[in-house]
């Protein structure tokens, strides 16, 4: 027999030893892309519990904010109504600040 025959011969055990340790981790990649797929699929269900959660909370949220800016308002409107027509706030502020003595030492 030619020597190509008997290198081919000594090469075939060796292909197929090659062909057995691809098919290994082909099937170790397919086991872990389930595991993989199996994590992806409980982290999509946790965020949206979590999202439908926030949700919720800012929903509550606004609505507890708008009842508080109608009461301040309500709050404002009842102030401007009873308050002197007479008073400016400017002129209580300036009060305020003239009446004010500074802290420390004197200049």
């Amino acid at each position: 027999m030619p020597e190509t025959v008997y290198n081919m011969l000594v090469q075939i055990p060796l292909a197929g030893v090659v062909v057995y340790v691809v098919v290994l981790f082909l099937r170790f990649l397919d086991k872990m892309l389930d595991k993989f797929m199996g994590f992806i699929a409980e982290q999509r269900q946790a965020n949206e519990v979590s999202i439908s959660l926030l949700s919720k909370e800012i929903k509550e949220l606004g609505e507890t904010v708008n009842a508080r800016l109608s009461l301040l308002e309500e709050a404002v409107s009842v102030h401007e109504a009873t308050r002197p027509a007479n008073i400016e706030q400017g002129e209580v502020t300036s009060t305020y600040r003239r009446s004010r003595k500074p802290k420390g030492g004197s200049k």
